[in-house]
């Protein structure tokens, strides 16, 4: 599977709408690596991977909201439109990225049976590099790739904030 973009997903007023409930959230520090040291020390050296907030993981849900709501809208319609009926959410990150924020390359999963979607709710100057190629962030456009593909986010230079939706879907096998 190649990079798929699918566009205009969800109208503007929707994705402003989320917009404002994640800035009523509390929001924790993003990392990719289970090294707290490591993590430490790049945010005293003033590399950071931005802030998230985990509302499902591993198919559980970790915190109730109504990002939750949206999350799966975003996912039903992306798996309508591609046909994987044979797919449920294994995690929504709600992302937040200061100017300057990057994520290191990683795999969200290893296996191939995962899929990952990045859903940008606005148009910015950053976005997501996927195999060595960048993708900017244009509003209501949802990024899809194997989960086992290198990527990472890439904050914003001029705009001063970026908000994106890290989606991974599992396959049900029968």
């Amino acid at each position: 599977m190649e990079v798929i973009l699918l566009n205009n997903l969800l109208p503007k007023s929707i994705n402003l709408e989320i917009i404002n409930v994640l800035g009523q959230h509390p929001f924790h520090i993003a990392y990719d690596t289970n090294d707290i040291k490591l993590r430490h020390n790049n945010l005293l050296l003033g590399k950071s991977n931005g802030f998230n907030i985990i509302t499902i993981d591993e198919g559980k849900i970790m915190y109730d909201s109504i990002l939750n709501v949206y999350g799966n809208i975003i996912s039903e319609i992306i798996k309508n439109k591609l046909e994987l009926d044979n797919y449920s959410i294994e995690r929504l990150y709600w992302n937040l990225y200061l100017n300057k924020n990057n994520t290191q390359l990683h795999t969200d999963r290893d296996h191939s049976n995962f899929i990952s979607i990045v859903y940008n709710l606005h148009t910015t100057d950053g976005g997501t590099e996927i195999n060595k190629k960048f993708y900017p962030d244009i509003m209501g456009q949802a990024k899809i790739f194997k989960s086992n593909v290198l990527h990472r986010g890439i904050g914003p230079i001029e705009d001063p904030v970026r908000f994106s939706l890290n989606i991974i879907l599992k396959e049900n096998i029968k």
